[in-house]
């Protein structure tokens, strides 16, 4: 569980903070569609309709699908004060009401509220049918900032709407005499928050999001988090070509369990063993379940593309060797580009260097165990002092080792297993990276410092 909480720690810090006066740039991002319901008390609530629907939270995750053949379609979630749900499809009536408690297994209906308490969920202005400019970023530095858009409100009655992660609203702006909403706020170290434009106001043109520091002593700092959308991985451990290699099995395990942990959905495990018997351990088969990535991922997830095991290089060209096949450094080119949204390829096999080709793309970021002309190593010949992690390969094992002590920053992790493997005469990793800060669904910040939340 550490493991998982410091990689996305470290992940959301990404190349470290950005400091004023150079105010930051958030980049627009494209919220669920249907119609946005905000409990304004905690408790229990049934969602109903005439027909089938689904219900989601913000960052798309699908809460609950109900359908029913005769009568209204109900749904019973228990949500807290500001928390809200996206209820599609949006074109039918949907009526809420809050309630005593949830349905019991058997399916006893629960008691209604005094009607007191009706209305007291409410439909949001904040509908998603459109691009809305949102974005995301976390106060590194307490101190006051200001939160505002470059462009003007060509008269709308735009407003500029500052969420904590349970999208409870902490400031709001109208426009202002210059027609540009301004959100002027205290925020506290570790604060995530996010912002929203209404989409009647960006249907009249394009908004951008900016925030700056106007304490001058000591300096705000702040970074920029992408739009938490779904986690997807694939996780490789080749063990058969060759000779044996039990500690790639177990690197591959490894991240499936952390994959899982951050919640992912439909983490992909593949293992080539000897004692393993299966049609499906070919190149063949990853690059099917590689495409099938294709067809699901959307451009505000994040994909993980994890290998461990033996690499090889012939006339020049690198390649995965599995038991039936094998994928170059082209091929697996050519099926990430496929696969849309944020992705990290962590590479821990012999000339992994020659992957680096894959940075060209601003959307990758790539960690790779060796140089282009390096082997990587295995625990034939080293111990780790922690007998536990004798049972990884090197890199893979420091990375480990290193995700325990919680490190805030990619950079501070890689050199610290730089300085560990160059310690024991081990190959470098890849330098010269450029870390992409990413965010995971229920893996981000609390508002009141920087800690963490797996489910």
């Amino acid at each position: 569980m550490r493991r998982g909480i410091a990689l996305v720690a470290l992940m959301l810090a990404g190349c470290g903070t950005i400091q004023p006066p150079g105010p930051l740039n958030l980049p627009p991002v494209r919220l669920p569609e249907g119609r946005r319901l905000v409990a304004e008390r905690s408790g229990a609530y049934c969602i109903e309709a005439p027909r089938s629907f689904a219900l989601t939270d913000f960052s798309g995750k699908q809460l609950a699908r109900v359908g029913s053949r005769t009568g209204n379609a109900r749904a019973y979630l228990t949500l807290a004060e500001g928390q809200s749900v996206y209820a599609e499809p949006r074109s039918l009536e949907f009526t809420f009401n809050r309630v005593r408690n949830i349905p019991d297994e058997y399916g006893n209906t629960p008691d209604r509220a005094s009607p007191a308490s009706i209305g007291s969920m409410r439909e949001s202005s904040f509908y998603g049918y459109n691009d809305v400019d949102f974005a995301a970023f976390q106060v590194t530095r307490g101190g006051t900032y200001e939160i505002f858009t470059e462009n003007e409100s060509h008269g709308m009655d735009a407003a500029l709407v500052l969420f904590n992660r349970n999208m409870h609203v902490v400031a709001a702006a109208n426009h202002s005499i210059d027609r540009r909403p301004v959100i002027r706020c205290q925020l506290d170290p570790g604060a995530y928050s996010l912002c929203i434009f209404p989409d009647y106001a960006v249907m009249q043109g394009t908004y951008a999001f900016r925030i700056q520091a106007t304490d001058s002593s000591p300096e705000p700092s702040y970074s920029r988090l992408m739009y938490p959308g779904r986690l997807f991985g694939l996780s490789i451990g080749e063990a058969h070509v060759s000779h044996y290699l039990v500690d790639a099995l177990n690197d591959a395990l490894t991240m499936d369990t952390i994959l899982k942990q951050w919640g992912a959905e439909r983490p992909s495990l593949f293992v080539d063993a000897p004692y393993i018997t299966s049609d499906d351990l070919s190149a063949e088969y990853v690059e099917r379940t590689l495409a099938g990535f294709a067809d699901i991922v959307t451009p505000r997830d994040t994909f993980v593309f994890y290998f461990a095991g033996h690499g090889d290089r012939r006339d020049n060209v690198a390649y995965l060797p599995l038991r039936f096949g094998r994928i170059t450094e082209d091929r697996l080119n050519e099926l990430l580009d496929d696969i849309p949204g944020r992705q990290l390829v962590i590479i821990d096999s012999c000339f992994s260097g020659n992957f680096r080709e894959m940075l060209e793309d601003p959307r990758r970021t790539i960690y790779a165990s060796t140089s282009e002309n390096q082997v990587g190593y295995a625990n034939l010949r080293f111990q780790f002092d922690d007998p536990i992690m004798n049972n990884f390969m090197v890199f893979s094992g420091f990375l480990w080792l290193e995700l325990q002590r919680n490190h805030s920053d990619t950079d501070a992790l890689f050199t610290e297993i730089v300085d560990r493997m160059g310690m024991q005469n081990m190959p470098n990793l890849m330098l010269g990276i450029t870390p992409i800060p990413i965010a995971y669904p229920n893996q981000v910040p609390t508002s009141d410092g920087p800690s963490f939340q797996l489910e």
